[in-house]
């Protein structure tokens, strides 16, 4: 029980500290396709970079996971399939920490540019995008 709440808060810290990336992008500058997707990603990468960005693969239920290997075990980040959903992060396969996406509109979930998810026109004049990362954050 201590592994798993030592390899939680590290992962927790992990992706508080280190590698936080929720961000959101102006809708005014996209469409809510994939095509504005890909723009509101460019916008996002741009400014955070993509150095450390860890591609998410489809899986059911979700718009992109990943896995990433850590000091402190096999971290997954679940992006949810819509912005109603929640990203959860996982060690070694122990759900460790869930939030909700700040959103007003339910919209899907569209995987884009280098590894961010992007959530076309999920508030008012703003897209949202998450970002997986290497090191096991989010």
């Amino acid at each position: 029980m201590f592994r798993i709440q030592r390899l939680a808060c590290t992962a927790l810290t992990v992706a508080l500290a280190s590698s936080l990336t929720v961000c959101a992008a102006p809708a005014a500058l996209a469409d809510n396709g994939p095509a504005g997707a890909e723009q509101a990603a460019a916008i996002v990468e741009k400014a955070t970079g993509v150095a450390d960005l860890a591609r998410a693969v489809d899986a059911p239920g979700a718009v992109g996971v990943t896995a990433t290997e850590t000091a402190s075990g096999s971290v997954t980040v679940t992006a949810p399939t819509n912005a109603s959903g929640s990203v959860d992060l996982a060690v070694d396969g122990v759900a460790a920490i869930s939030f909700a996406l700040p959103q007003t509109a339910n919209v899907s979930g569209v995987a884009a540019g280098a590894g961010t998810v992007v959530y076309p026109g999920a508030a008012p004049s703003a897209d949202l995008a998450v970002q997986p990362t290497g090191s096991g954050g989010v």
